[in-house]
């Protein structure tokens, strides 16, 4: 996530802080968490995750989904303060951070897992049957993104797990 600003390293931190280096993160907290409520209340209040000293040049900063039987969330780090997401929506990618992608869900608030059912107040008989109807399949996912960027992968993920 380019947009991360993780807490400083050499900044004073309150005593019994953990300080963990952004990319030794997930390796941590597999060794340290057993499930997201223990996160969320106890390891979270304590922790700093802490940015590279010197900015890498690619910006490959990070952002991370953590998951266990019950609950779903997204962990960020931005403008130097850590952002907890739930993630009630079930999908995750990189670039932008998880709230814009949420937001970008309503871009496609005509797409639907079901069926399509418009046309049904204005339907004509014709020689060929009803009109409008649906021909074949996908018609209900009209619309949906097709490229590999980050945005479109999320909605496709959001829609394909329905």
């Amino acid at each position: 996530l380019r947009q991360s600003v993780y807490a400083d390293a050499a900044a004073p931190a309150p005593a019994g802080t953990s300080r963990v280096c952004f990319a030794a993160f997930t390796a941590w907290l597999l060794g340290n968490v057993a499930t997201v409520r223990e996160l969320r209340e106890e390891v979270l209040p304590r922790l700093r995750v802490v940015g590279p000293v010197v900015p890498l040049p690619s910006g490959d900063l990070l952002h991370w989904t953590i998951d266990d039987e019950r609950e779903h969330v997204v962990l960020e780090y931005l403008d130097g303060e850590m952002r907890l997401h739930n993630n009630t929506v079930g999908a995750f990618t990189n670039d932008p951070d998880f709230t814009w992608h949420l937001r970008n869900l309503n871009n496609f608030a005509n797409l639907s897992p079901d069926w399509p059912k418009g046309g049904e107040r204005i339907t004509v008989q014709s020689e060929v049957g009803a009109l409008p109807h649906a021909v074949g399949h996908g018609f209900n996912l009209l619309g949906l993104p097709g490229d590999a960027s980050p945005p479109s992968r999320f909605v496709r993920l959001f829609f394909q797990r329905q």
